[in-house]
């Protein structure tokens, strides 16, 4: 377990960047930092990471808009969106996942956002219990269907996956 204490949260620079890539890349996903700190370059949002004794132990993306592919886009345009909250297995139940919910909050608020919104599966009773704690409560929405790709790991090929998900939202009070 790590040392206790609230870990540091900063936007991903290009040097961490390349830090998330080592310490928390995933091999089925090759450039899935890099796509997130996309968002980031292209002003659109922050890429939050947060680190303990110069480590990372977790990540979440802020869109300060709702972006427009997403399924809950026409429901709520303008409210800010997190998305790609992760905090590894070995690192949960220490105040990780809130500490980056909360200074994304914090960010979204401060670029004028008075709404958050974001997805969560169905079936992850622990993220669900998360947000719920966080404030976060079901939209009116009905649930959707969400995906991704990624790299078999065996052939290489592509290879497509997804869930079913609810789309929640928090009101930020100044």
């Amino acid at each position: 377990m790590n040392a206790p204490g609230k870990p540091h949260i900063a936007p991903v620079t290009p040097e961490t960047l390349a830090v998330l890539d080592q310490r928390l890349g995933h091999p089925a996903i090759p450039d899935m930092h890099q796509q997130r700190f996309a968002v980031q370059r292209a002003g659109e949002g922050l890429y939050l990471a947060a680190w303990r004794g110069g480590e990372p132990v977790g990540y979440v993306l802020l869109h300060f808009k709702h972006p427009h592919h997403h399924a809950s886009y026409a429901h709520y345009p303008d409210a800010a969106y997190v998305e790609a909250l992760d905090v590894p297995a070995e690192h949960r139940r220490q105040g990780i996942a809130i500490a980056l919910m909360e200074e994304a909050e914090r960010l979204a608020r401060s670029h004028g956002a008075d709404l958050v919104g974001l997805s969560v599966g169905t079936g992850n009773a622990p993220a669900r219990a998360l947000y719920q704690k966080l404030g976060y409560r079901p939209s009116d929405i009905p649930d959707y269907y969400v995906s991704w790709t990624y790299l078999d790991p065996q052939t290489g090929e592509p290879m497509e996956e997804g869930e079913m998900c609810g789309f929640w939202v928090k009101g930020l009070v100044s």
